[in-house]
């Protein structure tokens, strides 16, 4: 997923039809809802954005820092023997993770969110809004269905009429058609949606085996 969605593609929608753009990516602010403790998505997407806020509940937050650090001092690493390489041979080197070029963290934050109790607010971006919000494999009860699609209809609520509407991204391993069913509904009364076609995702992600990805814009 997170290798699909950073990679500039005629099959990617995110950076191929301006959802999130590649001519100003320092304006553009992102949030991925149910983080867990991986910061992989948003060191792979933070090259393409200004901002990207990471949020789950508070608990995750020391884990998902040493995950962001680790992996931006193994980039810089990478991206530091990528430069000698070129200096000394003369033969391109291959990117580092996140997209190479200086720490991923620097437009990378942790934002505590809890969809049951807390409020999203313009306070989570530095723009005071989002261009894209994002989750991944986050609804597996019932019980997480509206707190979590609450917390997205918030977030979209956030940008204003005057700017494009902001895109809810959700991807799902289909675990339960039941629960799937019961998201499905409740995200559609809120959301205008429309599902990636198989002919533009990587095999692995993919309805057949056993994955779905959702685009969904506010309804008016």
């Amino acid at each position: 997923m997170a290798d699909y969605i950073s990679t500039p593609s005629p099959r990617n929608p995110l950076l191929s039809s301006g959802i999130l753009s590649s001519s100003s990516p320092s304006s553009s602010s992102v949030l991925e809802l149910g983080c867990g403790i991986s910061p992989l998505l948003g060191i792979c997407l933070s090259p393409h954005v200004g901002h990207y806020i990471l949020s789950d509940q508070s608990y995750v937050h020391r884990l998902i820092t040493q995950n962001l650090e680790a992996n931006t001092a193994t980039s810089n690493t990478a991206d530091k023997s990528s430069k000698s390489s070129r200096s000394r041979r003369a033969v391109p080197a291959a990117s580092a993770v996140g997209g190479g070029g200086g720490s991923t963290s620097r437009n990378i934050s942790f934002q505590p969110l809890d969809w049951e109790t807390d409020a999203v607010s313009s306070a989570l971006s530095p723009t005071g809004d989002f261009d894209l919000v994002i989750a991944c494999d986050c609804v597996f009860n019932y019980a997480l269905v509206k707190p979590f699609i609450g917390a997205c209809v918030d977030a979209c609520r956030l940008r204003g009429e005057q700017k494009t509407p902001t895109v809810c991204l959700v991807a799902q391993q289909l675990r339960s058609d039941d629960v799937f069913q019961v998201w499905m509904a409740e995200f559609h009364r809120h959301f205008r949606v429309w599902r990636f076609p198989s002919d533009i995702l990587p095999e692995e992600l993919r309805p057949e085996n056993g994955f779905v990805i959702h685009a969904g814009v506010l309804r008016e």
